[in-house]
C-alpha cells in the first residue's frame, strides 16, 4: 500500500535581472516503511525570466513569459503529453552545467 502526500512550498527568488517566484510542491511516497521525495511540482512564473532552481516535473500545458534557465546541476522533467512553450524569437533555453531536460512520450517544448 502506497501513501502520497502532497506539500506546498511558496520560493522567491531575488535576482538582478527581475524577481521570480517558484511554485513547488514536493511529493512524498511513503513505501514499505521507506520515505523518499520523488519529485517536485514546477510552474512558470507569471512575468519575466523563470529560473529553475531545484529538480522539477512539470505537468500540463505551460507558457513560459520569458527566458527559462535551468541552473547547474538541476533537472527539469516536462510530463508525458505536456507542452512548455517558449517564443523562441524573444526568448531562449538555457540548460547549465550539469543539468538536464527531460522530456516525456509526446511532450514537447516549442
Amino acid at each position: 500500500m502506497k501513501t502520497i502526500l502532497l506539500l506546498s512550498l511558496l520560493l522567491p527568488l531575488s535576482l538582478p535581472v527581475s524577481p521570480v517566484v517558484e511554485v513547488q510542491k514536493a511529493v512524498v511516497v511513503h513505501a514499505d516503511a521507506r520515505e523518499r521525495i520523488v519529485a517536485s511540482w514546477c510552474v512558470p512564473p507569471a512575468v519575466g525570466d523563470w529560473v529553475i532552481a531545484t529538480d522539477c516535473l512539470m505537468f500540463g500545458d505551460r507558457v513560459a513569459p520569458g527566458d527559462v534557465v535551468v541552473l547547474d546541476g538541476v533537472t527539469l522533467q516536462v510530463s508525458d503529453n505536456a507542452s512548455l512553450d517558449i517564443d523562441f524569437a524573444l526568448h531562449k533555453l538555457v540548460i547549465g552545467i550539469g543539468s538536464r531536460v527531460l522530456i516525456g512520450t509526446g511532450a514537447r517544448i516549442h
